[in-house]
């Protein structure tokens, strides 16, 4: 290796930290040390890659396979920003590298076949996260498509963040794909499944897709005749809602993706009194500690913009009852999501500045008990 190739080599440490701050920083630095050599490249050479980048990219590519650490989440932040910023490394050098050193090999362990496939996701999603699919072609991004709808299939684990590349994608390049041709083929039984088939990442994906596709007649055809209504957040589809949502605990302890979404469309359309009511509080509350936790986090996602008709909403007795029992000693399972959630309601009341919203939280804390 040469000289200045050594100089490189000292980031990568840094990336693979648990600690954010050190990741970003060796981030940053490595940024710089790559910008630097590929500036004195093309000044002697002209073109190409030099040997620096081309070296850490494609140790930024074998790396998003590692179970180390912080390994794969810096390495994915900094390849992300590396394609970000260095147009001449093509995407389709990065899906080269992919097939070369993240395939799945016959003799692979369980935890190098997960390393491997989740190092594959988040190589497709630093190509969507770095704004590059905005340039490359249609056949390009197809099989991106193509390549996350498989992934997502492959294994429970990877349902929710191969759906989560798949929106994304679609939320960024949407208007370049034909709904018939491109998207349908690969989802339509997903769409045509209906309530009876629909599980949390089916129901992310599809309500990615009327937003982004509203008027395709095909589309709305398919909804229409399978999922009774054209808006599937409807109030008479909060019963089937319910059934689906409290299957998301498989994510667990993280709050699904398809949750914020849901939330903000209901309570857009005002509707978030009889949503908690059907989904949260007479299905997700009344189950596993899975879901009681689930219950906790939503709510903590609704804390900071809730106004008054909502604080009265969300703050039922079956809520208040759960997180009081879990209160009552430290070696309730959820003792400490019980702690953590009145701090957040705390923070919430402290930080207000809308007396009527305070007054709001205080006035339903005491009526509960």
């Amino acid at each position: 290796m040469e000289a200045n190739e050594k100089s490189v080599l000292g980031p990568f440490w840094g990336l693979a930290s648990n600690d954010n701050v050190k990741q970003l920083q060796s981030a940053k630095e490595l940024i710089v040390l790559l910008r630097n050599s590929q500036d004195e490249h093309e000044l002697s050479s002209g073109s190409g890659l030099c040997d620096n980048l081309s070296y850490s990219v494609e140790r930024l590519v074998r790396g998003l396979s590692s179970n180390r650490d912080g390994a794969r989440q810096g390495f994915t932040v900094c390849l992300t920003e590396v394609l970000s910023l260095f147009d001449c490394v093509s995407v389709n050098e990065v899906l080269q590298l992919v097939d070369k050193h993240l395939m799945i090999t016959g003799s692979a362990r369980a935890q190098e076949e997960r390393g491997a496939y989740f190092g594959q996701v988040c190589a497709l999603l630093t190509i969507v996260r770095s704004g590059r699919i905005h340039g490359v072609s249609l056949d390009t991004i197809c099989a991106l498509l193509k390549r996350l709808h498989i992934l997502a299939n492959k294994k429970l684990y990877l349902r929710e963040v191969g759906m989560v590349g798949t929106v994304q994608l679609i939320r960024e390049v949407g208007s370049r794909l034909s709904f018939d041709e491109n998207i349908l083929p690969l989802y339509k039984q997903l769409i045509e499944g209906g309530w009876e088939k629909c599980t949390p990442d089916a129901l992310y994906l599809l309500l990615t897709l009327l937003e982004i596709y509203s008027k395709n007649e095909t589309l709305k055809k398919l909804v229409k005749s399978k999922w009774n209504h054209k808006w599937l957040l409807h109030p008479d589809n909060f019963e089937y809602l319910a059934t689906v949502l409290k299957e998301s605990t498989f994510a667990h302890p993280s709050v699904h993706s398809v949750w914020p979404v849901v939330l903000d469309a209901v309570r857009k359309k005002g509707h978030l009194t009889l949503f908690w009511k059907t989904v949260v509080d007479e299905s997700v509350i009344v189950s596993s500690h899975e879901r009681k936790y689930l219950s906790f986090k939503l709510l903590e996602l609704l804390l900071p913009t809730l106004d008054v008709s909502e604080v009265v909403a969300v703050f039922t007795p079956n809520l208040l009852r759960c997180l009081r029992n879990n209160l009552s000693g430290a070696d309730n399972y959820l003792n400490k999501a019980a702690k953590h959630l009145v701090g957040c309601i705390a923070t919430t009341i402290g930080g207000s500045t809308d007396k009527s919203i305070q007054v709001s939280f205080l006035l339903q804390l005491q009526a509960q008990g």
